[in-house]
């Protein structure tokens, strides 16, 4: 581990309670993978009480920077990236919904084009699959930290447009 200079001890991260005190016995300072936990802990229910509230994005981060000892940029991207979770996650349980799933019948993939977006991300602008489809495993934003994609619903009036639904009323892809 690292070397403390304050204490002259030996500073490591133990992954259990039987590895923290084999290294307290050789006097060491460490921490139980459980302290991590707890900060996660933390900054999972901070931002889910933070969208609740509508917090902005620079008062939010500065909380979360102040419970993890993280950067404020750091912070940012954190909750950024969690907001971008939580939105596709609420994509998702809408799309469930028997009533929705009677008008949306897919899902179109969008990403924002420019010199910061990652070669993965700008592969896949366009791609339209069934909510069910198994590519939505991979391809459900964020893919990533800083993600800034989104799926799109596609509704059954548009799919017909674009010829994109079977006999059946089912989408193709």
């Amino acid at each position: 581990g690292r070397r403390n200079t304050d204490t002259a001890q030996t500073t490591e991260l133990a992954k259990s309670a039987e590895k923290v005190a084999e290294v307290y016995e050789r006097h060491g300072f460490a921490l139980a993978q459980a302290a991590e936990l707890s900060i996660v802990k933390r900054i999972q229910e901070f931002i889910a009480k933070a969208l609740r509230e509508g917090r902005t994005v620079p008062k939010a981060a500065e909380t979360i920077a102040g419970i993890g000892d993280f950067t404020q940029a750091y912070a940012e991207t954190v909750y950024r990236t969690n907001v971008a979770s939580a939105y596709t996650a609420g994509r998702f349980q809408q799309a469930a919904d028997p009533d929705v799933r009677e008008v949306i019948g897919a899902f179109e993939f969008n990403a924002v084009l420019d010199a910061d977006t990652r070669p993965n991300h700008a592969a896949a602008p366009g791609l339209l699959a069934s909510q069910e489809d198994s590519i939505w495993a991979p391809y459900s934003p964020p893919m990533g930290y800083a993600c800034r994609c989104s799926l799109r619903f596609v509704d059954r009036f548009e799919l017909r447009e674009r010829n994109l639904l079977d006999t059946a009323g089912r989408t193709l892809r």
